[in-house]
């Protein structure tokens, strides 16, 4: 955890807005500390240089919403979530036979998660080419962090989050990742500002954690 003092001064009125500016500085000096757990299980890893965090372990979400299903061929297919903040994108050859999928979205307790989480299924199901995961968000996805800090992460079969990151798409808000197999995932904020919100008085500092 990185910390910091705000000072709010009537003669600095840009120093009022200065989270978004730490934000920035936090991923420039490297000092974010990833909510996610970072481990080795055949998944691809994140597309950016960060830390290894210690694993962080969690119960599993509950189902919160319709289950989306379709039938992938092996020519590839696509399969969007009801809310429209996942899709899925199956290419050529990823699987030999005509499949069914399925996505539900459950409770998600992932560190740093936004919004549901979602459990893929059959679960275990593998793949002979990457499926894309592909995260959308908004604005308000983004309060106390940056679009910088987003990623993916999944969680293993022991409830060990695993950060995968993935690319970033600013113009879209779209955050993608791969897999070759189903499990639980989750759009994660990679680090977070504590508190998230704070009224100061003219001349009052706080402070201002980076975890």
């Amino acid at each position: 955890t990185s910390c910091c003092i705000f000072h709010r001064s009537m003669a600095n009125p840009a120093a009022w807005r200065l989270p978004s500016a730490l934000v920035r500085g936090a991923i420039l000096l490297g000092s974010v500390t990833l909510l996610v757990a970072c481990g080795s299980s055949g998944q691809p890893a994140s597309s950016s240089s960060r830390p290894a965090p210690d694993p962080l372990v969690t119960d599993v979400g509950e189902d919160d919403g319709p289950i989306d299903m379709s039938t992938i061929d092996p020519s590839g297919g696509t399969l969007v979530s009801s809310d429209g903040r996942l899709e899925l994108v199956f290419p050529d050859g990823a699987v030999a036979d005509p499949s069914v999928v399925s996505l539900v979205p459950v409770t998600n307790l992932a560190p740093g998660g936004i919004g549901d989480a979602y459990r893929l299924g059959p679960e275990g199901m593998t793949f002979d080419e990457p499926v894309e995961l592909r995260f959308s968000y908004d604005d308000a996805d983004l309060v106390g962090s940056a679009s910088a800090g987003l990623g993916v992460a999944t969680q293993l079969e022991d409830g060990t989050w695993q950060w995968l990151g993935g690319e970033l798409d600013e113009a879209a808000q779209i955050v993608t990742a791969t897999t070759t197999h189903f499990s639980v995932y989750s759009l994660v904020k990679g680090f977070q500002i504590q508190p998230q919100h704070r009224d100061l008085q003219p001349d009052e500092t706080a402070n201002l954690g980076i975890v």
